[in-house]
């Protein structure tokens, strides 16, 4: 019997009755360094490096000496979960360039992207609404100055009249001078 196998988008193949099987390969690179890294023996190779450079996207390479830091073409940080590293010296970090790799960074980017147009969005309507806010309380500040102004001019009225028209003082009134007189026929 023969058994036909396809590739589902996964990547993984499906046998004809359906069920999966994991096939899950590992890159080129990493099949390199895990062989170069059983031939480390602490006399002749102590690390395991990658050489990215022009014409080498991911080259595990044996070091004789050890090397703490990524100097140009050798890398020491290990690319992780990635299909076609390639070291990004500027920014010191693995990307990769896999079309797997690249769909991946383009789906993030979307999704950083509608995370800003939210952010964006929703300040925008803050911002609406602050205006809104500013303006009412401008509004408010112009009919209390308003308000504040025709008081005023009630006041100086007021001062003006009282200074020029003064009214007569309780001591002086001749009507406050004489003594009361009792009632006659009240309250015995």
């Amino acid at each position: 019997m023969v058994e036909v196998n396809t590739e589902n988008t996964n990547g993984a193949v499906v046998a004809n009755n359906g069920q999966s099987q994991n096939t899950e390969q590992k890159p080129e690179w990493k099949v390199k360094a895990d062989e170069l890294a059983k031939r480390i023996d602490g006399t002749l190779f102590v690390q395991l490096a990658y050489r990215s450079d022009q014409k080498h996207n991911c080259e595990p390479v044996l070091l004789s000496e050890k090397q703490t830091a990524n100097i140009y073409p050798i890398v020491v940080d290990v690319p992780v979960g990635l299909i076609d590293p390639v070291f990004d010296y500027g920014k010191n970090v693995w990307i990769d360039s896999s079309q797997t790799g690249q769909a991946r960074q383009i789906a993030t980017l979307s999704a950083d992207v509608a995370k800003i147009k939210d952010y964006q969005e929703n300040e925008a309507k803050n911002k609406q609404a602050d205006d809104k806010k500013n303006d009412q309380a401008i509004k408010l500040m112009t009919m209390i100055s308003t308000q504040m102004g025709i008081l005023n001019a009630k006041v100086d009225k007021i001062s003006k009249s009282a200074t020029t028209n003064p009214e007569p003082d309780a001591k002086t009134s001749t009507e406050t001078d004489k003594p009361v007189q009792p009632v006659e026929g009240g309250n015995e």
